[in-house]
């Protein structure tokens, strides 16, 4: 039996730019409702996700997108939750989060003073990504860095970089996520040369190769399948995909489950990120800027009376 779908269109205002694949200050997604059950899709057409008029012409046509799929999968947890009247985080366990950090300057010395250990930054191979590194090691003594390059640098420019930062700075780095384009030889000779570990996310086919020390999951854009089965020993951090609480919350809730079947590889994750956005009344919902997740409260993914008061339309 088909089940009624409603979508409600939103847009968030980044305070600062999101990365250095877009400029953009506003992004545009949708929350989903299926029979009660909600789901969150946000696309990023940098990263070749159909945009949004898309995605709602494929779901008015019945078709599917692997973030529809996502939403779906979600919205059938969330259903179940809420027809049982309880919350998803229940005695739940979500991993702490790192600190994303899109503006140094202004979110850097707060992110230090809310508790978190490990900054996590969108890096560029400048003299000025290098000098930014090293005031932030300098002011921060302890503070771990998770360096971000979205595949952007060629491999001989990333290594000259690399090679270019003094050694107490680079054993600061916990992790380099997606440093060039991804070539297995490339990867897994860089990580040796230098002993430092890479990461991926699902974007990449390393995701596929286990070549990589970390798996990045954004639980909006993959399902279980795409976690790392059996003995590999990747660890996993699981991240938003920098999209409405809902999302934040459904990537929450996914990382929670994992600790309880992958007990030891689910690393410090990337679920705080609502203080990346103009705040509003989902956002207030997840509380102050802090490393520990903090449930909206209501049931199923929470929001509840916010929800209901949304003017839902069929897409």
């Amino acid at each position: 039996m088909s089940r009624m779908i409603e979508i409600w269109r939103y847009a968030l205002h980044f305070r600062t730019a999101a990365n250095r694949a877009s400029g953009r200050r506003r992004i545009e997604g949708f929350l989903l409702r299926e029979d009660g059950g909600h789901g969150c899709v946000q696309p990023w057409p940098e990263f070749g996700q159909p945009k949004v008029d898309e995605q709602l012409a494929a779901l008015a046509a019945g078709r599917r997108t692997e973030l529809l799929d996502s939403a779906l999968r979600c919205a059938a947890v969330d259903r179940a939750w809420r027809q049982a009247g309880r919350s998803l985080f229940d005695g739940l366990e979500v991993p702490p989060s790192h600190a994303t950090i899109t503006d140094p300057d202004r979110q850097a010395a707060d992110a230090w003073r809310a508790g978190f250990q490990t900054f996590k930054l969108k890096c560029g191979t400048s003299a000025g990504d290098a000098a930014c590194l090293r005031d932030l090691a300098d002011a921060f003594p302890g503070l771990l860095l998770r360096l971000d390059f979205n595949e952007m640098p060629t491999p001989e420019s990333f290594e000259r970089w690399w090679c270019g930062l003094d050694d107490p700075l680079r054993q600061r780095v916990d992790f380099i996520e997606d440093p060039f384009p991804f070539d297995g030889g490339a990867w897994s000779g860089f990580s040796r040369r230098h002993g430092v570990r890479l990461a991926a996310d699902r974007r990449s086919s390393l995701a596929r190769a286990g070549e990589a020390a970390v798996r990045v999951v954004k639980p909006a854009w993959a399902d279980s399948e795409a976690l790392p089965q059996g003995d590999r020993p990747q660890e996993i951090v699981f991240t938003s995909a920098m999209d409405h609480p809902l999302g934040q919350a459904w990537a929450a809730w996914v990382a929670g489950q994992a600790m309880l079947s992958m007990s030891g590889r689910v690393r410090e994750c990337g679920l705080q990120t609502h203080h990346l956005f103009d705040p509003d009344a989902f956002t207030e919902r997840l509380g102050g800027w802090q490393s520990e997740f903090h449930p909206p409260g209501g049931t199923g993914l929470g929001f509840d009376d916010l929800l209901d008061r949304l003017e839902w339309e069929t897409p």
